[in-house]
């Protein structure tokens, strides 16, 4: 792909980082049935440390590169406004978030307890966007995020096929849906980042919002006693449930389980609880 980044137009860095990146994520994430891309021996790379006057830290991956990935989310989301899609960015990656998620991840590889996938992991959210459709919906969106990316010259992958699909990538006739969001990942040159995409239930991506504010907190060593987790009370699987029987569900049902939650710590359902669980009920 005759494409690169220019040194004199970036922090140097954010030119090395990208233009490490391109060859490979360009020829791994090309083709949404293979398999083995999120282990591909090639992210591992991009992940390299080395020891500095301040410990170990990495050679490729800086605060720099991390505020040019989510300015880069701006220009990809541009790519869809022809669609009826709405993208959501997420919030810019922390350096510690980083090295917490590099850590964490070599120590249960090395233990043999994780994945080799956990290279891929630390990249590939940089550049992170949610895409609210209803569970129902989710495959036609994946549809329209495809061709987009096509016509842009990028590349896709699906981490997580939520119903049986046939050899395109396509939904079997009459398959169930298994699960109410949708992880997929691509890359177009000109952003020059991986770009996560969460697409699917908004309840689904606020119950993973509020995981990463309770993992800040912990690290932080800050107190979650106030803090409602949406796993807490089997409350997830019970509500995600609900929302796969679409018409059919029962939204009194979603709020009352919610309300049970709250009330445990003497709390009120925040607006924007409640209105993600009941966005397939609209």
């Amino acid at each position: 792909m005759a494409f690169s980044y220019n040194v004199a137009n970036a922090n140097r860095t954010v030119a090395t980082f990208k233009n490490l990146i391109l060859p490979m994520a360009s020829i791994i994430l090309n083709d949404m049935s293979q398999s083995g891309w999120m282990v591909d021996k090639r992210w591992e790379s991009l992940c390299q440390r080395n020891q500095d006057a301040g410990g170990e830290a990495f050679s490729f991956i800086s605060d720099q590169v991390l505020s040019d990935a989510h300015v880069s989310t701006s220009k990809f989301i541009d790519m869809f406004k022809e669609t009826d899609l709405t993208f959501v960015s997420r919030p810019k990656k922390s350096l510690e978030r980083v090295n917490e998620k590099f850590s964490g991840g070599l120590a249960r590889f090395d233990a043999g307890k994780g994945g080799a996938d956990f290279f891929f992991k630390v990249i590939s959210d940089f550049s992170a966007v949610r895409v609210p459709v209803k569970a129902s919906s989710v495959y036609d969106a994946v549809e329209k995020i495809q061709q987009v990316i096509r016509d842009n010259g990028g590349v896709y992958c699906v981490r997580n096929h939520i119903t049986e699909v046939d050899e395109s990538g396509k939904p079997k006739v009459s398959a169930p849906m298994k699960d109410i969001i949708l992880y997929m990942f691509a890359f177009v040159p000109s952003t020059g980042y991986v770009v996560e995409m969460q697409i699917g239930s908004p309840f689904a991506s606020k119950t993973f919002e509020i995981d990463s504010v309770i993992r800040g907190m912990r690290s932080r060593k800050e107190s979650t006693e106030n803090v409602i987790d949406l796993w807490d009370d089997d409350t997830y699987s019970k509500i995600s449930t609900e929302i796969l029987k679409g018409p059919q569900g029962n939204p009194d049902f979603v709020k009352q389980t919610l309300e049970a939650l709250y009330v445990k710590k003497n709390q009120v359902v925040p607006t924007d609880v409640l209105d993600s669980a009941l966005f397939e009920f609209q």
